[in-house]
């Protein structure tokens, strides 16, 4: 065990044990549902507008008790939207409900015909109405969104994707938690680590001594195709970080002006579907949109960052020098990144011996050079043994007290700012989506 593993978890007690709020939230806040809960945020915000653009009630109202009435056109405006080279048109019109009142709507045509005849200002239509509730209209052959329903389905699929990889993380983050308080303490041999191989994976194994002719390995020659592939890397992941940033402080700058322009005295008009929205709105929508845009670019440029340090990491990356099924030194990890390694768990009682590999970074498992076989202090489910986790992947201001339960020891204020931030993604993106709509929908 690493001395610094042994001072942070040498006093660990037997299952079960203390799990508090802190340690949860920092097994939280460090695992992939943070990032996911930002990208939902920008992907919620579309999937609600999108959604909420093609009005779903009124849709599900219509459907139910479906009537029909005479209607005139009053405008019929081109839209920016296109499906395929038509244009999507926005109509308003009037129609009588046999009550003898006079209502008016508004909807959406592709390409402003309706059964080959072209919609204009005082136009004859037939207008679809629900009997419960009339403001429920649209022109027949006509819908409610300027989007058909494929194209609102598939642009808020990237939501759903965002709201499964948070779902995931948090899954994982229960799992973690489940361990760190039922978990049987042992140390795993590391037995191989996992390397990409054209369009595969190849694992390769770790035993035996350095050998004179793996002096090379350990000592960090680079392969020349590795270090191609690292050049290209590094140029686009640097190009990428370099455009986030430029955005990150236009886009900012952007919407801070915005913002004290439209809280001016007389503010910013701004006329939306005939209609002015408030002041209100407009602030509201812009605060939320700054929030949005600064945490999803600072996580995108904090991404990109961490990235080049990899790379940098992995400038001289070793090339092992035995054969591709002779076990390679312990050495021959030393100076990589992050990278998929292969323990082996002994079960208590003398069972079968278990393979699982888990992703950690290097510089966490080895502090110097092994002479030797190398043991993993880890967590395992006697019940499941392949359920495991490495105590170096544990985030840092975890550690055991006196008692021998786990416990939060710093970094609590960045925690709380990470867990406000999430939460804010989760319930802020599709809340700002819904409030942009109906700022648009003025």
């Amino acid at each position: 065990m690493r001395e610094t593993e042994r001072l942070r978890f040498g006093r660990l007690g037997g299952p079960p044990r203390g799990l508090g709020f802190g340690t949860r939230a920092a097994l939280l806040a460090d695992s992939s549902a943070f990032g996911a809960s930002v990208a939902f945020a920008v992907f919620g915000a579309v999937a609600v507008a999108l959604v909420l653009s093609a009005r779903p009630v009124d849709r599900l109202r219509l459907a139910l008790d479906r009537r029909e009435a005479p209607g005139t056109v009053v405008s019929a405006e081109k839209t920016n939207v296109k499906e395929g080279n038509r244009p999507v048109y926005g109509l308003t019109f009037t129609f009588r409900t046999p009550d003898g009142v006079e209502r008016s709507g508004n909807c959406h045509v592709l390409g402003g015909r309706v059964g080959g005849f072209k919609l204009k200002p005082g136009a004859a239509v037939t207008v679809e109405y629900a009997g419960d509730d009339p403001r429920a209209a649209l022109v027949r052959g006509g819908r409610f969104g300027p989007l058909g329903l494929v194209f609102v389905v598939a642009l808020s699929a990237p939501a759903l994707g965002a709201l499964g990889f948070v779902a995931a993380g948090v899954s994982r983050t229960a799992r973690k938690a489940g361990l760190l308080r039922s978990g049987v303490a042992a140390e795993a041999t590391l037995v191989g680590y996992v390397i990409k191989e054209g369009d595969g994976t190849r694992e390769v194994a770790v035993g035996g001594p350095l050998q004179p002719s793996d002096r090379a390995v350990a000592s960090g020659v680079a392969d020349p195709g590795h270090a191609v592939a690292l050049s290209v890397a590094r140029g686009f992941l640097s190009f990428w970080t370099c455009g986030v940033a430029a955005l990150l402080v236009l886009g900012t700058v952007f919407l801070v002006t915005m913002l004290v322009l439209t809280v001016m005295p007389g503010g910013i008009p701004m006329k939306i579907n005939g209609g002015v929205a408030s002041k209100g709105a407009r602030v509201a929508f812009l605060v939320g949109f700054l929030v949005v845009w600064t945490a999803s670019g600072v996580w995108m440029l904090r991404s990109g960052l961490a990235g080049l340090r990899t790379l940098a990491a992995n400038s001289t990356r070793p090339t092992p020098t035995t054969g591709a099924d002779d076990p390679a030194p312990p050495s021959a990890l030393m100076g990589l990144g992050s990278i998929p390694l292969v323990y082996e768990i002994r079960p208590e009682g003398g069972g079968t011996p278990v393979r699982v590999t888990e992703t950690a970074a290097v510089a966490r498992v080895l502090t110097h050079e092994p002479e030797g076989p190398v043991g993993l202090p880890i967590l395992y489910d006697p019940d499941e043994p392949a359920e495991a986790l490495l105590l170096a992947n544990l985030p840092g201001p975890l550690s055991v007290n006196d008692l021998g339960d786990w416990e939060l020891t710093s970094g609590g204020l960045r925690l709380a700012a990470r867990l406000v931030l999430m939460a804010a993604c989760l319930a802020g993106g599709p809340a700002l989506g819904g409030a942009a709509w109906r700022w648009f929908a003025t």
